[in-house]
């Protein structure tokens, strides 16, 4: 079974189960799932499909090119024993477009944006013994107004332009946790006190190039949760025109990498694939990866950490504007920005595209503000100078 690996690297926990796998799957072209009930996880599906790979790959079993833009899942899982007494968080790393997942025929959440994460906490809506999961996954492939990246929007792949991906395409996995437990947007303060005084009051602080430390929450002399994590210690600055890593200039050797693969499309078939990705990359000689039009993987953001690839971080752009693209692609953009702003490998965020789908991108200041708010001291990528390379009689000076 492929895809077993643990999905969020940066936040380990051990008691996690893997949905990847066989799920029903059904195409619905003529929009009745919701009028017949599907949610509800009675309907057999014709279909069966291998979780997380999009139905246009060949891993997906299904490999269908065409245009369905309503599709549903749908599959049954058990508790493990190990749960019991544990709240469950359900969690899927990327599903395109607009998601909605049942469980037991109960709706648990809905989430917008083709490539970044979202959860649910399940437990209310779980029964004993059998319990019944349903997605239903809604795309637009042919509005060129969506944040889709190099998804094509015509019917067969050209030019610079790859195959579509609508569903579920990047991990599902169950994981519990205690009533009280860590979540990954938390800020620890330690304070220690005694009859109402307080004694002491710090922040940890980590010395060194490189740490991997366990998290524990302690409520009195219970263990309740325990994360496992990993950063490293890097400085990035822009000095005389130049970037420098660490005090002194750094020659960035890029390859643009789209992140498609010949049988998985925009999901690699496998940790190993990813890994021997980022092994080659270096082999040939760059020190560093432009992640083109495509917010990637968390495990090949982990294996650049691990292996010292340097990343540009990039947002899966619209082709064409609208003010509706405004809000759908800053939503996402920040989602992004939060899921991976820890890694050391990042060290220059894209947010846009040459001209995709922004008007007067030359004076423009908003976006690069967005994205510096989030992480204030990270180089930007100067778009400007991208625009007038490809189109220097239409940009100007």
């Amino acid at each position: 079974m492929l895809r077993q690996d643990y999905p969020r690297p940066q936040f380990v926990r051990k008691d996690w189960m893997s949905l990847n796998g066989e799920w029903e799957f059904e195409f619905d072209d003529h929009n009745k799932g919701r009028s017949e009930n599907w949610n509800e996880g009675k309907q057999a599906f014709s279909r069966r499909i291998q979780v997380p790979f999009a139905f246009q790959s060949q891993l997906s079993g299904i490999a269908d090119p065409d245009f369905h833009d309503n599709v549903w899942y749908k599959r049954t899982f058990d508790i493990p024993e190990n749960f019991t007494g544990k709240r469950l968080l359900l969690h899927f790393g990327a599903v395109d477009y607009e998601a909605s997942v049942w469980v037991n025929g109960k709706l648990v959440v809905r989430h917008e944006g083709g490539h970044t994460p979202f959860h649910a906490d399940i437990t209310d809506a779980l029964l004993e013994g059998n319990n019944v999961l349903t997605v239903q996954a809604i795309d637009y492939s042919r509005d060129v107004t969506l944040p889709r990246g190099k998804q094509f929007w015509q019917e067969q792949s050209a030019q610079i332009f790859y195959t579509r991906t609508t569903g579920i395409w990047q991990s599902v996995w169950l994981e519990a946790v205690a009533p009280v437990h860590l979540r990954k947007d938390v800020r620890l303060r330690v304070q220690i006190a005694y009859q109402g005084e307080q004694l002491s009051e710090d922040e940890y602080r980590i010395s060194g190039k490189t740490e991997t430390r366990t998290i524990g929450l302690h409520t009195f002399n219970e263990h309740v949760d325990e994360v496992n994590s990993y950063f490293g210690m890097r400085k990035i600055s822009i000095e005389q025109g130049k970037l420098f890593l660490n005090n002194r200039p750094y020659y960035m050797k890029l390859v643009l990498d789209q992140g498609y693969f010949p049988d998985g499309n925009l999901t690699p078939p496998s940790d190993e694939a990813i890994r021997r990705d980022v092994e080659l990359t270096k082999e040939m000689g760059f020190n560093g990866a432009r992640k083109h039009q495509k917010i990637e993987d968390p495990r090949y953001l982990y294996w650049c950490d691990q292996l010292g690839l340097l990343v540009w971080g990039e947002m899966a752009n619209a082709y064409n504007f609208s003010e509706q693209y405004v809000a759908q692609v800053t939503r996402e953009w920040q989602e992004a920005l939060e899921r991976d702003y820890n890694h050391p490998c990042v060290v220059v965020w894209v947010p846009l595209n040459e001209s995709w789908g922004v008007p007067n991108i030359l004076t423009s200041k908003e976006q690069q503000y967005h994205a510096l708010s989030i992480q204030p001291k990270m180089p930007m990528e100067q778009i400007r100078a991208i625009i007038e390379g490809h189109y220097p009689s239409s940009a100007g000076e």
